[in-house]
């Protein structure tokens, strides 16, 4: 009990600090607005590659990274970070705030969590429920009521272009988020590749745009320079997973709905913006939205290939092995790999139907990895299995997780659900 405390107690800690560290990146960006966007994002860069690149030391992970780019779909995975993400999401954050506060630029970036419900069908197979829509409906609402002009809520029109480039920023981060979720790869080296790629297309840029000197810099720019680097390349992932390894989920998620009403006030005090109205209009109705998408009914959340399988309630809890360490997991996970989950009711005949299935399936090899919730695998530990739970709300029913190549784990499926219907004709 009293390691379990402790682990909590961490994992808060962790999670406030990751919640602060995100609420001041937009305040970072704004600091280093004083000088030109690719000379600013040309030096942070420069400091994340060095960053992550010496994590990957201490984790042993260099060559892992390295190697993502002598392989095709590894390589426009990490492309699509790198490039979307660690670059033009950069650089429009620090162009954008030569024009608009950091309290703006934070509560319209938090959007990208509800465009991730439109992607969603498209690149990672999940289903969309009338919650999601609803959720997505009021989050974007309230920037209809902020764009009505005349208000005492509306945003000065004059605004508008640099509500639409966040807007395009928020979208690019839905899209690697997306795609990062679909193809699994290990954290560390990660990272690296996607530092990696943004330097040298910085590098790029800012030589081309002779934006590869120290002309202009003061004291705040080296502070966003570095907390740039450091924190927002390199240090924020690592509060997140490790908060999420520690803590219930759906409770981290909850939490980071208060990252840009922090940012509002940090911003008042650091920077002396002032507040307005509108901030507290987007930033309360995108984390209505949010909270209605988190605490909406579960629902299986996994779109078959096969629609003769789509009346299978599948789960993807591929994210319950976000963050595992474990060579197993990780090479069936690696690339388009998926861990899906499915249901059973919790009776002995059928569990021996099940377990009978599994045991013919190691026989065969290792295509796909197999076991239930009550006889986990010895790479699994009793985190990954909580968090499964949590995503198929499981109650006293057994839960038959797969690994591997999802349409394979769907066959997989599919046989053991042939052999009960059998059972239960027969019975």
């Amino acid at each position: 009990m009293c390691i379990h405390m402790k682990r909590k107690t961490i994992g808060y800690l962790l999670l406030v600090i990751a919640l602060l560290l995100s609420a001041i990146m937009p305040i970072a960006f704004k600091l280093g607005s004083n000088i030109d966007p690719l000379k600013l994002m040309f030096f942070a860069s420069f400091i994340g590659l060095i960053t992550s690149f010496i994590v990957t030391l201490l984790k042993h992970t260099t060559k892992q990274g390295l190697s993502y780019f002598t392989d095709k779909k590894a390589l426009m995975a990490m492309a699509a970070f790198g490039v979307f993400d660690y670059t033009i999401l950069t650089l429009i954050f620090s162009y954008v705030t030569h024009f608009v506060s950091a309290p703006l630029v934070a509560v319209i970036y938090r959007t990208w969590a509800l465009m991730l419900v439109l992607l969603a069908p498209f690149i990672i197979r999940e289903r969309v429920s009338k919650y999601d829509i609803i959720a997505v409906l009021i989050g974007f609402g309230s920037f209809v009521v902020v764009m009505l002009q005349g208000t005492p809520l509306s945003i000065p029109f004059i605004l508008m272009p640099f509500v639409l480039i966040v807007l395009f920023g928020a979208f690019l981060d839905a899209f690697t988020n997306a795609v990062t979720k679909r193809y699994s790869y290990e954290l560390t080296s990660s990272i690296f590749a996607y530092n990696l790629i943004a330097f040298v297309l910085f590098a790029i840029l800012a030589a081309y745009f002779g934006q590869i000197n120290l002309i202009g810099f003061n004291l705040n720019d080296v502070i966003a320079v570095v907390f740039i680097g450091v924190v927002v390349d390199v240090a924020l992932t690592f509060a997140f997973v490790d908060s999420i390894r520690m803590l219930d989920v759906a409770f981290v998620s909850t939490a980071n709905i208060i990252v840009p009403f922090i940012t509002i006030i940090l911003s008042f005090i650091l920077l002396d913006e002032p507040m307005y109205l509108y901030y507290f209009v987007i930033a309360g109705g995108v984390a209505a939205g949010l909270l209605v998408q988190l605490y909406a009914p579960k629902k299986t959340n996994y779109i078959s290939k096969d629609e003769h399988i789509r009346n299978y309630k599948i789960f993807d809890v591929s994210g319950a092995f976000s963050s595992s360490t474990n060579p197993v997991i990780y090479n069936m996970l690696k690339g388009n790999g998926r861990a899906l989950a499915l249901k059973f009711d919790a009776k002995s005949d059928f569990y021996n139907i099940i377990k009978n299935n599994i045991n013919e399936s190691k026989e065969k090899g290792n295509e796909v990895i197999m076991f239930t919730n009550s006889e986990p695998i010895n790479e699994v530990n009793e985190r990954e299995l909580e968090f499964i739970k949590n995503i198929v709300d499981h109650k006293d029913e057994t839960v038959l997780i797969g690994i591997g190549d999802p349409d394979a784990v769907e066959e997989k499926f599919v046989n053991i659900n042939s052999l009960l219907k059998e059972y239960k004709d027969i019975g």
